[in-house]
């Protein structure tokens, strides 16, 4: 991730909004290694951050900055599954789960450290994965947990694929499926701030992909108004989410940006 990409994206008229991943390397002995985001905490990236800051600053247009995206899920280093999950023992409130309580305060740390380096430009976006079931469906790894509080996020955000009959575990979702319950969430915590989808896609296995993008394009503008953004995931990697992954699909999408609702505005109008 660095300036110069963002220079060129601003030069073509894009929407510059990096995906800032943490992936430290900790050797079998470092404290870190149940915890890695106490790192961050205990000033580890100090000066990678405020480097970054002061590039983000200089560079002066607008950057839709996404740090710990899907932090409920227990993928990622900066999960709250993988810094202490629902224990309250290791880390700060003792009434408070550790995961969860370690996100935020890095979450505000990071921000803390970009305003002090007037980075003002910077726009945070706040983005957990949807809803999750199973043993991260407990109360402990709720998205709101994770929210650091109005100050600190500009953009609500979220993630959610539907996943069809790709994989062993998964099966055929609507868009409502998919976002209803996260987006009533999102709106609980804050229902005036802009909203995004943050990564989105649809597998061709286990339905209509075609109908699907229709029926998503149709959706959205009326039944999530408080959704400004979306970002389609065009990769073929666990299974073929691209939008051309077959002529179909393609023209559903073709077709869906054809609704005026879509038009788009000069981005900037797009800050909230």
């Amino acid at each position: 991730m660095g300036i110069q990409t963002f220079a060129e994206n601003a030069k073509n008229g894009w929407i510059t909004m990096p995906t800032w991943e943490y992936r430290p390397s900790f050797g079998v002995d470092s404290p870190y290694i149940l915890q890695p985001l106490k790192a961050i905490l205990d000033g580890q990236q100090d000066d990678y951050l405020r480097a970054f800051a002061r590039q983000s600053a200089t560079f002066g247009k607008p950057i839709l900055l996404r740090w710990g995206h899907e932090m409920n899920g227990d993928w990622y280093p900066w999960s709250g599954a993988r810094n202490g999950g629902a224990l309250p023992d290791q880390y700060g409130n003792l009434q408070k789960a550790d995961g969860p309580e370690l996100f935020v305060d890095t979450y505000r740390y990071i921000h803390k450290i970009f305003e002090q380096e007037q980075a003002e430009n910077v726009l945070w976006v706040w983005c957990p994965n949807v809803a999750m079931t199973g043993a991260l469906g407990e109360p402990w790894n709720a998205i709101s947990n994770y929210y650091p509080g109005d100050e600190y996020v500009d953009w609500l955000c979220v993630d959610g694929y539907n996943w069809g009959s790709s994989q062993s575990w998964s099966k055929w979702q609507t868009f409502d499926e998919i976002y209803a319950e996260t987006y009533a969430q999102l709106q609980a915590i804050n229902p005036s701030k802009p909203m995004m989808i943050g990564e989105f896609a649809s597998s061709e296995e286990g339905g209509d992909k075609a109908a699907w993008i229709a029926d998503t394009f149709q959706r959205i503008p009326t039944a999530y108004p408080q959704l400004r953004m979306i970002f389609w995931f065009h990769i073929n990697k666990e299974t073929d989410w691209r939008i051309n992954s077959s002529q179909a699909s393609l023209e559903a999408f073709k077709q869906g940006f054809l609704d005026p609702v879509w038009d788009a505005e000069p981005w900037p109008a797009l800050l909230p």
